[in-house]
């Protein structure tokens, strides 16, 4: 697109779409608290917040946690207590991404009409390394890097040889390639064959052994995601 989203008002637009697909009219007023996973690609001073005055919430409960791979879930299971506890009525999680249009902008094809870059005034908890001294040693970084690791440790243990262990993993990869060229959200809406995925050629090439550059996931993908959590009341104003 010539005009991407920021990732805020990405996330809004898809929020907007997702509580019109419930069909709950009056779902919004009963939407109390708002738990958003971080967002890495731009920083805003209270992302929580102003997603609550563009979707119009009265939200009394916001969280924003810091980086983590494990934040999504983590934010599932608060909600979920916090909805059994009585403490919410409804709890919205949601975070996006607009890593590709960053990347396009860097690139000097993007001019970006965003938001000016903020510092977050409110998070819960704090930023940290996640990598340390032996990590940055080998450069375990990324996952790309750290995952070969433990395929090459599920191989061995496994008892497969090299092309028996690129077979398997080609089949498993072949499956996801034909359920994801049914998606017309997905990245690349193509079918690969196992033997596709692991021959490595100028189009796919290794990445970090065994992972071929078709293995890997899309770090410049636009995701959003938002699941709302409700509770009994809640979902009685579907019918008001």
């Amino acid at each position: 697109t010539l005009d991407p989203l920021d990732p805020l008002n990405l996330i809004a637009n898809a929020c907007k779409i997702a509580l019109t697909d419930t069909g709950t009219p009056n779902l919004k007023n009963v939407i109390d608290s708002v738990y958003m996973v971080n967002i890495n690609s731009w920083s805003y001073e209270d992302a929580p917040e102003e997603l609550s005055q563009i979707l119009c919430l009265k939200t009394t409960h916001k969280v924003y946690l810091p980086d983590g791979g494990n934040s999504p879930q983590m934010l599932v299971n608060r909600a979920a207590k916090a909805i059994t506890s009585g403490k919410s009525q409804a709890v919205l999680i949601t975070g996006g991404e607009a890593s590709y249009s960053i990347y396009k902008a860097k690139k000097g094809k993007l001019d970006l009409n965003w938001p000016k870059l903020k510092t977050p005034k409110y998070m819960e908890g704090k930023l940290w390394n996640g990598i340390n001294k032996f990590a940055n040693r080998y450069r375990l970084i990324f996952p790309l890097l750290t995952y070969a690791i433990f395929e090459t440790a599920v191989r061995a243990a496994s008892g497969r040889s090299l092309e028996e262990h690129e077979n398997h993993i080609g089949k498993i990869f072949e499956h996801f390639s034909k359920i994801a060229s049914n998606n017309p959200y997905a990245w690349t809406q193509r079918s690969y064959t196992a033997k596709e995925i692991i021959t490595p050629t100028s189009k796919n090439r290794y990445i970090t052994h065994p992972y071929t550059k078709l293995m890997c996931s899309n770090v410049f993908a636009i995701n959003v995601a938002l699941k709302s959590n409700l509770n009994k009341e809640a979902t009685i104003m579907k019918k008001l």
